[in-house]
């Protein structure tokens, strides 16, 4: 049994943008594979030239294709990151509340016991002491 050729798209031809790229996927997948074989028993500069162009063609298409596609409520990747963006801009502390934190965090240290108050010199001592004793 034969299989019967792919048919060459024409301007005419109607369809999704989607339904394209996959298409062309297809149409590049395809490329890779007989690119890959051939380099396979005839290794040589331009197939392997060739196949990476074919590989990077087939990435840039698949991300693309995946910031077209649409999530559940109709809306595409892309407008999820300029969300999640907002979100995090929307729960940024005020200059107050960070100035609260602060100021309780050096009061914490102030009031901490002694032994707990080491200064980055010294716990930079003892990070060296401990890795010194494990080589």
């Amino acid at each position: 049994m034969t299989e019967a050729l792919p048919q060459r798209k024409k301007l005419e031809d109607q369809g999704s943008r989607f339904q394209h790229l996959a298409d062309f996927q297809d149409y590049i997948g395809d490329g890779l594979l007989v690119v890959n074989n051939s380099f396979r028993s005839h290794a040589n500069a331009a197939d392997k030239m060739r196949g990476a162009q074919l590989e990077i063609v087939l990435r840039f298409t698949t991300a693309y294709q995946e910031s077209l596609a649409l999530d559940k409520t109709g809306r595409n990747y892309t407008a999820q990151k300029f969300d999640i963006n907002r979100l995090i801009d929307s729960n940024q502390p005020s200059k107050e509340t960070l100035a609260t934190i602060r100021t309780e965090i050096q009061t914490a240290a102030k009031t901490a016991p002694k032994d707990l108050r080491k200064t980055v010199d010294q716990k930079a001592e003892d990070d060296a002491e401990d890795d010194a004793a494990c080589a």
